[in-house]
């Protein structure tokens, strides 16, 4: 089965198709984005801070995923 693709003024008919179909409540939602977002903020900055905690505890660390590396250690030459 072939589908038949939009010209630009049925895409906008389309679309403007279904805005029209869509209620807009008057009670607000419950606003969940700064919470993922300071979650996502917490996560990302425990990710950051593992390898500087092993670099400066002279722990070796690997580079994950990639093969044939060899380990990184915080020691300087």
């Amino acid at each position: 089965m072939r589908g038949e693709l939009f010209s630009s003024e049925q895409m906008k008919q389309h679309g403007k198709a279904l805005a029209d179909s869509h209620a807009l409540g008057l009670g607000g939602a419950p606003d969940r984005l700064l919470t993922r977002l300071a979650e996502n903020e917490r996560v990302l900055i425990g990710a950051c801070n593992l390898p500087a905690k092993a670099v400066t505890a002279n722990r070796r660390i690997s580079l994950g995923g990639l093969s044939g590396t060899a380990p990184i250690s915080g020691r300087t030459k």
